[in-house]
């Protein structure tokens, strides 16, 4: 902010003298506001199991929350496989299934379908639960391949610490489970505090 030139007054002369150098304006140099950014995040995201999809896509599916899903950041909760299931099948990636009762289900959709998470409004995908590795190391390859095609970030792998630029903000995203698995918050340097918090959040939902 500037300040006007001060001036005295010589009141027997009935004059205004001009303002010496010393009484000058000060120029008070403004603080640099501190930088915001805007986050978004949603839960469980999948597309169907082999074969059977929404038609018209993920773009299709989302369009209705399209216009939520705004932000710097947009994370969403990737729980499927993006590639294709036969070929997946040919390389070793076969489906994984719980222990009977629980019910059995392998999500896996096109490839393709990771560019319609991109055009809703996705920047950032976490990979950190069970679906994401329903056909194994095979179908989180598809999966990252698919994402990366469609120049869309990931996170959740062991140990994963996924950055982004927000203007002059850079933003790390983990993504961990709290459950047994290569994805668990317990993969992390200092995960005491994190895992106990996914599971107090997991008992108070159940």
């Amino acid at each position: 902010m500037t300040f006007g030139s001060h001036a005295a007054l010589d009141r027997s002369a009935e004059v205004v003298a001009p303002a010496s150098a010393a009484t000058k304006a000060a120029v008070v140099p403004s603080k640099r506001p501190l930088p915001t950014i805007a986050l978004s995040a949603t839960g469980d995201i999948t597309f169907g199991e082999d074969g059977t999809y929404p038609r018209g896509g993920a773009r299709a599916l989302l369009e209705g929350v399209r216009k939520h899903l705004r932000g710097d950041v947009v994370l969403g909760n990737l729980e499927t496989v993006l590639g294709d299931g036969t070929r997946a099948r040919q390389l070793g990636g076969a489906p994984t299934c719980p222990e009977p009762p629980d019910p059995c289900f392998n999500f896996i959709a096109p490839a393709a379908f990771a560019l319609g998470l991109r055009a809703s409004g996705f920047t950032i995908l976490n990979l950190a639960n069970n679906h994401a590795f329903d056909f194994g190391r095979i179908g989180e390859t598809m999966t990252t391949g698919a994402l990366a095609s469609a120049r869309l970030r990931w996170t959740g792998k062991p140990a994963q610490v996924t950055s982004l630029r927000a203007g002059r903000v850079r933003v790390a995203v983990i993504g961990a489970a709290p459950t047994p698995g290569p994805r668990t918050c317990s993969t992390f340097p200092e995960p005491r505090h994190s895992c106990e918090t996914q599971r107090t959040a997991r008992r108070s939902s159940s």
